[in-house]
């Protein structure tokens, strides 16, 4: 009797986008395509009677930052599901590692989803494609592989000049082989891209941050970093942008779980104080995680905020236009001008998201600089009549010279 397998790439299936193929499952893909006893599909669905009809699956995950599984698929636990990849804790990369070490992988079975994905892109199926490695002119490789608990470098045989690098960056810049090996490449004369990305707090050498920073060379894996606790390294990595002037970079960062919402709310306001201060050549924005970016009205505004248009207009007044859309507030009316800020107060109350945020500063005062930075003004004059007595005791002396911008919607 044939099996039917299923192989998940976890990554592209739960964010439904692709930028390219899990290597390991094109190992695996490689290795069984050709067993006339199985027959090996890409998983392209979660729904529950879809993975039902698997002998087994196969589910390779990525990034340990992504929700598990279970969170996703229903009845997880009672499906045929083998887990593999450094998504999890203590999983081994794929499965047939010593069978597949030689091997070429095959993406072949992502071809009818990416298929879908172009001709279709408004399907219930379809991926996000827009940023995919295109196959056709580069050459997906891994250099270092692990086999009975050994690191190896692999002889890859390159016939593109083009390379799609699937090892993880942080061992190609900080260990000495993998130095090494990416000075070589870079000497031939190969250009990178860089699949995974780089946790910029996890190095502690300066002199490194500043080659990723700098160096042409590694350009594709600026678009590919991230911050996971925001230490010693992360804040010289930013500092730097705000001391050199440099090529515009994102940066995703990430928080831990189970803090204070109040903890989120100041973490993320200093994100918007460093954009700023680096002129926004650094562009440093929150990873969505429903568990830190819903703990308040205030989070998820922020967040919101950042992914948008930061660079327009401040944070406070982003809640004032977002809370008087909330009330419904004719869109004309609302104008980053003090005239018009207090005339909409006097007409219509102050917003409930509005008084959220002056609720927030009555006690968190350190924060006015980062709330009020990037706008207009700081509508001292409003504020103090439209608030209530509470808010006297603090200052508003300071102000915020920039230009005026209006802003809608768009």
């Amino acid at each position: 009797m044939v099996k039917l397998i299923g192989l998940m790439d976890y990554d592209c299936l739960v964010q439904k986008r692709y930028v390219a193929p899990n290597y390991d499952l094109g190992l695996v893909y490689a290795y069984l395509k050709d067993n006339p006893n199985l027959t090996v599909r890409l998983v392209t669905s979660f729904a529950e009677q879809n993975l039902a009809k698997y002998d087994e699956i196969y589910l390779f995950k990525q990034s340990k930052y992504l929700a598990h599984p279970s969170s996703v698929i229903k009845n997880y636990f009672q499906l045929n599901i083998k887990e593999y990849g450094p998504g999890f804790m203590a999983r081994e990369s794929r499965p047939f590692i010593r069978e597949t070490f030689y091997l070429e992988p095959n993406f072949t079975c992502y071809n009818p989803i990416l298929q879908l994905s172009v001709e279709q892109p408004g399907h219930k199926l379809s991926w996000d494609v827009k940023h995919a490695v295109k196959s056709k002119y580069y050459q997906h490789v891994r250099l270092f592989h692990r086999l009975d608990g050994e690191l190896l470098k692999k002889d890859v045989g390159f016939h593109k000049n083009k390379l799609a690098i699937h090892d993880d960056p942080l061992l190609l810049l900080t260990n000495p082989a993998g130095q090494q090996t990416l000075q070589q490449l870079i000497n031939d004369g190969h250009k990178l891209f860089f699949i995974q990305p780089l946790d910029i707090s996890l190095i502690d050498d300066t002199n490194i941050i500043e080659q990723v920073i700098v160096s042409k060379n590694l350009a594709t894996l600026r678009n590919r970093l991230m911050i996971s606790v925001m230490n010693s390294s992360a804040l010289w990595f930013i500092n730097y942008f705000i001391t050199h002037k440099c090529k515009q970079t994102n940066v995703v960062v990430l928080y831990e779980r189970g803090k204070e919402k109040d903890y989120y709310v100041c973490s993320m306001l200093d994100l918007n104080y460093y954009n700023h201060k680096t002129e926004h050549r650094l562009w440093l924005r929150p990873f969505y995680d429903k568990e830190v970016v819903q703990t308040s009205s205030l989070a998820l505004c922020l967040y919101r905020f950042l992914y948008k248009t930061p660079y327009l207009m401040s944070f406070y007044e982003y809640v004032f236009y977002m809370g008087c859309k909330n009330e419904k507030i004719p869109k004309k009316l609302i104008r980053t001008n003090e005239e018009i800020y207090e005339f909409i107060l006097e007409k219509y109350g102050m917003p409930p998201l509005v008084k959220a945020l002056e609720d927030w500063l009555l006690y968190n005062p350190e924060y006015e600089e980062h709330v009020f930075i990037g706008g207009s003004s700081k509508y001292e004059r409003s504020r103090k009549k439209a608030y209530d007595a509470r808010r006297s005791k603090y200052a508003f002396e300071r102000s915020v010279s920039n230009s005026s911008q209006e802003f809608s919607s768009q």
